[in-house]
């Protein structure tokens, strides 16, 4: 599946580096007000952060505000109540969930215990009013009846007891206690964790006279003098180019229609060789054609390993809409960072699916509907984010050509059965193609319905498209063959038929038939009959097509 990268193995800044800032609902100060929030960290998001984290429409004070407010709400335990949402209105929905993913990852509270204590705190308050009004009620009934010194120490005592503790009062505090101690517990732990790491990083890097920097992925690590300068070449440092979006767009759009164009020719007019003129007969070509495209991505995936190829993969190898860069469009369609969660299952379903759309269309239809696919798809990436001016994404890998061969394939074979494995068992028949299609399609429309995924859904969506696409002029075209074949087969056969009636005319067989021996001519009588039918019925199915 295809990732969104927000950089390529470039330093960043470490924005995420909070310090003690309010966590606890006994940490509320007594003037704050859910207008106004909570700070989040030692200081607000500066605006690249910004851009970083919600996207170029969100200003920088408007960002800050929203993550103040949120996080107040976190401390207060009012995340969920309903008067105080007035100030998140103008808001959009996505732009809260972005805030508080963003919170709930780089400032961790524990949101429940602090609604809990909330909850406590208000049930105390109305238990304490509920008790007033009784007490009062008490007092002046005493008073009333004794109007006596006793009547007055009775209301004394009832007053008394209007500032005593009660049992939720000491459920509360014990709770609140008990929460502080497990809060300083586990940020002690945490302090001396990365303290410890970053005395290990110092003098790591002091050892080898590099310094500590923040990998891509979040972490702390040291990189050496050489390493650093690998990063540094790597690294573009430009603000984003002053370009149109139709100086972005065109170059990349007419490489991608040249490149699909000339696979698509390239199939049209190629034939497959012999077994005998292949270089290697003994393997399927279905077998070499996909291995290698799995070994041009592992070649890729190891390059990324290699630091000094940095600078050339960043420039070619994954698409960047800020930066755009034609010849990437053809190749990140071969580009993998990551093996395990990546990779992997890529590779796994190209060897799947792609064998058997090789062996149903040959070399050329297949490496023309994966590749062209593929780079279609980050085109169409490449739009959606340019019209947006979404500059902080790029993206690569290899999904967008999986979807369009394996939608292609199922498309094609939509009324067709598979079966998985010999399942489902016999006597059933097996699963439609067209589920399968339908499957693959679901996955994208989940992704677009449900929030929070890294995966570029558009690339995705647009390797369906391209697959619906080439499966039905695949299917037309089988069709078209089978008809094709089926109508030369019997022309051959007619022709075999009226020649070996000619046959046997000069030969002189050709007689009445006389007790049995005319067995022979029934026969070839049949079988120009069912023939000439056959012609018949293949030049109306012709006629219906036109």
């Amino acid at each position: 599946m295809t990732h969104l990268q927000y950089t390529s193995l470039r330093t960043k800044l470490d924005i995420f580096n909070f310090g003690k800032g309010y966590k606890h609902y006994t940490e509320l100060p007594k003037n704050y007000k859910d207008s106004t929030g909570l700070p989040f960290g030692p200081r607000d998001l500066e605006f690249s952060e910004v851009i970083a984290v919600f996207g170029p429409k969100t200003s920088t004070a408007r960002a800050n505000k929203l993550l103040r407010i949120l996080h107040g709400r976190r401390i207060a335990g009012t995340l969920d109540e309903p008067s105080v949402q007035v100030n998140t209105d103008s808001y959009h929905p996505k732009e809260i969930e972005i805030a508080l993913e963003y919170l709930r990852k780089n400032a961790p509270v524990d949101e429940i215990i602090n609604a809990g204590l909330r909850a406590e705190e208000e049930l105390a308050k109305l238990e304490l009013e509920t008790q007033h009004k009784a007490e009062v009620a008490a007092d002046a009934e005493a008073l009333e009846t004794a109007g006596n010194k006793e009547g007055e120490e009775q209301a004394s005592n009832n007053r008394d007891k209007l500032y005593g503790k009660g049992t939720l009062d000491k459920i509360r505090e014990r709770n609140i206690k008990r929460a502080q101690e497990r809060e300083k517990e586990r940020e002690q732990k945490k302090r001396e964790r990365e303290e410890k790491r970053q005395k290990e990083l110092e003098a790591r890097a002091k050892e080898l006279g590099g310094k500590v920097v923040v990998w891509e992925d979040g972490k702390t690590r040291v990189a050496t003098p050489k390493m650093q300068e690998y990063i540094d070449r790597a690294t573009d440092k430009k603000d984003v180019p002053e370009m149109s979006k139709w100086e972005r767009l065109l170059p990349a759009t007419i490489v991608v229609l040249l490149y699909a164009a000339i696979l698509h020719a390239i199939a049209y007019f190629y034939e497959e060789p012999l077994p005998e003129d292949r270089l290697i007969p003994d393997i399927p070509a279905s077998v070499l054609t996909v291995g290698a495209l799995i070994g041009a991505n592992l070649l890729v995936w190891g390059a990324w390993k290699l630091p000094p190829l940095w600078r050339v993969l960043n420039r070619y190898f994954i698409v960047v809409p800020a930066v755009p860069r034609p010849l990437a469009f053809i190749l990140t369609p071969m580009s993998h960072q990551h093996f395990g969660k990546h990779m992997f299952w890529n590779m796994v379903f190209l060897g799947g699916v792609g064998y058997a759309l090789h062996e149903d269309v040959g070399r050329a239809t297949f490496l023309a509907t994966y590749l062209s696919g593929g780079s279609f798809a980050f085109l169409a990436t490449h739009w959606m984010t340019v019209l947006r001016s979404n500059w902080a994404l790029s993206t690569l890998g290899a999904s967008g050509g999986l979807y369009a061969i394996g939608i292609a394939y199922f498309w094609s074979h939509a009324m067709d059965r598979f079966k998985i494995f010999g399942l489902p068992p016999d006597p059933a028949e097996g699963i439609h193609g067209l589920v399968f299609a339908g499957l693959l399609m679901g996955l994208n429309v989940a992704g677009m319905m449900f929030g929070g995924h890294i995966f570029d859904v558009v690339s995705h969506n647009a390797g369906v498209a391209f697959g619906l696409f080439a499966g039905t002029l695949m299917k037309w075209k089988r069709e078209s063959q089978q008809a094709a074949a089926a109508a030369a087969a019997a022309a051959d056969r007619l022709d075999d038929g009226v020649v070996r009636s000619e046959a046997a005319v000069a030969a002189g067989t050709d007689k009445p038939r006389e007790e049995g021996g005319g067995k022979a001519s029934d026969e070839s009588e049949t079988e120009l009959q069912h023939y000439e039918l056959q012609m018949k019925l293949h030049e109306e199915q012709k006629k219906a097509r036109g």
